[in-house]
């Protein structure tokens, strides 16, 4: 069972940017822009974007801005991603969403078939 546990800036921050430098620094983190995030979160509060952290110690966390989903996990549960994004795939299609957008690294032949093999579609951008 994932903890779906939201985001509260105050006391989340340090742990979600020890995360993200720590994927990004393994390359397990689909996030691809690197100034991003700390922009994104500007938008914290506001509808149609959430901030999630996953489990009470945090292994991973989901971003979801009107359906585009960032999922980072910590390099050591990178292999959880699919788990993660498939539990906020239930949440985005109970709430009506029926378009989720996702970064990738072109490199990660893996992911990218996994995530074909889920229905997804590459865009090209």
């Amino acid at each position: 069972m994932i903890d779906l546990v939201p985001f509260d800036l105050q006391r989340d921050l340090r742990r979600l940017l020890q995360i993200a430098s720590e994927a990004r620094a393994a390359r397990s983190s689909d996030f691809v822009h690197p100034g991003g995030l700390q922009w994104l979160l500007r938008r914290s509060g506001q509808p149609g974007f959430e901030v999630h952290l996953i489990g009470r110690d945090p292994l991973a966390f989901v971003v979801n801005d009107s359906g585009y989903v960032i999922v980072t996990c910590a390099p050591e549960h990178a292999s959880r991603r699919l788990e993660i994004l498939a539990l906020i795939e239930e949440r985005l299609r109970l709430a009506g969403t029926s378009l989720i957008e996702l970064s990738v690294w072109e490199d990660d032949a893996d992911l990218r078939d996994a995530l074909v093999a889920r229905g997804y579609g590459w865009s090209g951008t």
